[in-house]
């Protein structure tokens, strides 16, 4: 675990990895401007007549404000952050946006076990159906079913990994950047909201997507899916020195089991010199508790989320580690009789697997 003294605006239970160090000259270069989290509690909202919404600027009567607006969506686990800010209109565009994010994250939401608006989702396909389940006495499983012997079960002798795969619901990956950068705008404070107004206008229209491959930078940590967070928190970042080359504002997400983080595009300073190349950093992955996997289970990589084309046929998968002798700590039904058996694994003989939370893979591929 690590700390250095540029965290100050961090709470001082945040740490990094120590062999995450080398990204850790991020704290040099920016600061905290703004911490937000879901918690369990509905904070006060403004009464409707004195709200304005921050995303097309306008207020009663032009526009209605519902009061079960969310800073951040429920479909990663935000139910008490609402919002006073956010008109019905913009609630009804970003709810698309918010359907392609929650088909873009993939099985992650149900392996997780974190409820929808009413649920826990069910991650189905023509080949596969992956179920999570909640009891109050032996915690959550989650069980995985094939409807026949297909491609979508494998296992692997030299790994030793049993690999569960199906494909995901479509989505845009344009629109699941834009559900992360209306909870960045969101986090922003009223000051610099300001500066960012082709931003917004970038969020509500189409006017400036043939940009998106050059502005739509994003980075992600993933952990094993035995981590999570239990409620979304989002933190603003804000370049330490107004003058350097680097992105006005950088937006930390932990949710789920990982961290995404997005340079927030478009800040008026940041493209006002035409030509004027800017950098980005991202932040280290970050912990406020201990977690107990290795640290090379942490995967990072940077996300491509520019295309406006609807993304179909793609796979998402995790793995159990089954080790050597076949064996798994885990329940299979056998596909003649349903009977639950636990032992040797023949990977043709089975037709479902049911596994618990702490059971949950240490690896995962896509």
């Amino acid at each position: 675990m690590a700390r250095n003294e540029y965290m100050e605006g961090l709470p001082p239970e945040y740490y990094y990895p120590e062999e995450f160090a080398y990204s850790a000259d991020f704290y040099k270069s920016y600061r905290v401007e703004y911490m937000v989290g879901s918690g369990n509690r509905v904070w006060g909202l403004k009464p409707k007549p004195e709200r304005i919404c921050r995303f097309c600027g306008k207020g009663e009567p032009d526009v209605a404000f519902k009061d079960d607006a969310h800073w951040f969506p429920e479909s990663i686990g935000n139910r008490y952050l609402l919002s006073d800010f956010e008109c019905a209109d913009c609630n009804k565009l970003f709810s698309q946006y918010e359907g392609s994010l929650a088909n873009f994250l993939g099985m992650s939401r149900t392996l997780l076990s974190v409820k929808g608006k009413k649920k826990i989702p069910t991650f189905k396909d023509k080949t596969v159906r992956i179920e999570s389940f909640i009891d109050p006495v032996e915690g959550v499983s989650v069980n995985a079913s094939r409807t026949e012997v297909n491609d979508s079960f494998t296992f692997d002798p030299n790994t030793g990994l049993l690999t569960v795969s199906g494909v995901k619901q479509s989505y845009v990956p344009l629109y699941a950047y834009k559900a992360f950068l209306k909870m960045a705008l969101s986090c922003l404070s009223d000051e610099d909201i300001l500066e960012y107004s082709l931003a917004l206008e970038f969020l509500r229209t189409e006017n400036v997507d043939q940009y998106a491959p050059g502005i739509t930078w994003m980075y992600r940590y993933t952990y094993p899916y035995n981590f999570l967070y239990e409620t979304p928190v989002g933190i603003i970042f804000k370049k330490r020195d107004v003058d350097s080359q680097l992105i006005s504002h950088i937006f930390v997400l932990f949710t789920l089991n990982g961290i995404f983080e997005l340079a927030i595009p478009l800040h008026r300073d940041d493209f006002k010199n035409t030509g004027k190349d800017f950098g980005i950093l991202w932040s280290p992955p970050m912990f406020s508790n201990p977690y107990h996997f290795p640290t090379r289970a942490i995967r990072g990589e940077p996300l491509d989320l520019s295309s406006a084309e609807t993304k179909r046929d793609e796979r998402d998968s995790f793995s159990i580690a089954v080790g050597q002798d076949r064996k798994i700590a885990a329940h299979f039904v056998h596909p003649e009789t349903n009977e639950v058996v636990f032992g040797t694994i023949d990977v043709n003989d089975i037709q479902g697997v049911k596994i618990t939370r702490q059971s949950l893979p240490d690896q995962r591929s896509e």
